[in-house]
C-alpha cells in the first residue's frame, strides 16, 4: 500500500506500519519534511530522497507533485517480496547515508536517483 504526503507518511511511521519512506528533495520549504528523517531513525525505517516531487508524484500514479510517500504492507499484501528485493538491491538506503546528506547542506546536489 502507498500513502502519499508528508502527513500520511508521518502517520504510518507513528503507527509502525511503514516499510520505507521516499521524500522529494525539491520540497519548498524543505523544513516541512525534516521531521521525517528523525522519525525514520527513531523507528529504524529506511528512507531516501529523490530529486523531484513531480517525478515522485508520477511514480505514485497521480498527476500532482508529491513531497513524501510511505510504502506500507499488511499480511495479505503481495508487495512483501518486492519490498524485500528493494531493501536488498539498494543497500545504500540507509539512515547514515541520508543523515550525512542532510547535515552537509548540499544534499540537493548529492542525491542518488531512486525509482519505485
Amino acid at each position: 500500500m502507498l500513502k502519499k504526503g508528508a502527513n500520511e507518511a508521518t502517520k504510518t511511521l507513528n503507527r509502525g506500519i511503514s516499510e520505507f519512506i521516499v521524500m522529494a528533495a525539491d520540497a519548498e520549504p524543505i523544513e516541512i519534511l525534516l521531521h521525517l528523517p528523525l522519525l525514520c531513525e527513531d523507528k529504524a525505517v529506511p528512507y531516501i530522497f529523490v530529486p523531484s516531487k513531480i517525478a515522485l508524484g508520477r511514480a505514485c500514479g497521480v498527476s500532482r507533485p508529491i513531497i513524501a510517500a510511505s510504502v506500507t504492507t499488511n499480511e495479505v499484501s503481495d508487495l512483501g517480496p518486492q519490498i524485500l528485493t528493494i531493501k536488498v538491491t539498494f543497500p545504500n538506503i540507509s539512515r547514515t547515508d541520508n543523515r550525512l546528506l542532510l547535515r552537509s547542506n548540499l544534499f540537493r546536489m548529492q542525491i542518488r536517483p531512486f525509482s519505485l
